[in-house]
């Protein structure tokens, strides 16, 4: 019996979901929804061991005399690598694809594949499900 009343009500919230009028009061309460959630949860600190360097549009437009327009030759990349292994990091890690050969600047490709080497463990966000595909394969 229990069951067919859990199936029940399964059904009528689903198809009440698909109405505009749900759909209206759901979008009416996120936000108080979202404020008690935050309030109930309890404060999270911050792991004063982790680093965020961020490539933001400040950067882009700081350096964009510098290193040009988005993308930036690798060999920034590979300064950037050296330069946070003088604090010696346990890893670092892009969120940047570097999926396929710089064929404009292969003296950038050769720095950055240096870096990888020398420097500290480095990981791309990238995986590829072929071995060798990714032109920056972690070191």
């Amino acid at each position: 019996m229990g069951f067919a009343a859990g199936g029940f009500a399964a059904v009528v919230v689903g198809l009440a979901a698909l109405t505009d009028s749900f759909r209206a009061i759901e979008a009416r309460t996120e936000d108080l929804r979202f404020r008690a959630e935050r309030a109930l949860a309890r404060p999270v600190v911050a792991d004063s061991s982790i680093l965020i360097v961020d490539i933001d549009n400040r950067s882009l437009r700081l350096y964009q005399d510098e290193l040009g327009r988005w993308p930036w030759p690798r060999s920034a990349h590979a300064a950037l690598i050296e330069l946070l292994g003088l604090g010696e990091p346990r890893v670092v890690g892009f969120d940047v694809l570097f999926g396929e050969p710089d064929i404009a600047r292969p003296e950038a490709d050769s720095a950055f594949a240096a870096a990888l080497v020398s420097g500290p463990p480095t990981v791309s966000a990238v995986v590829f499900d072929e071995p060798g595909a990714d032109s920056a394969a972690a070191s």
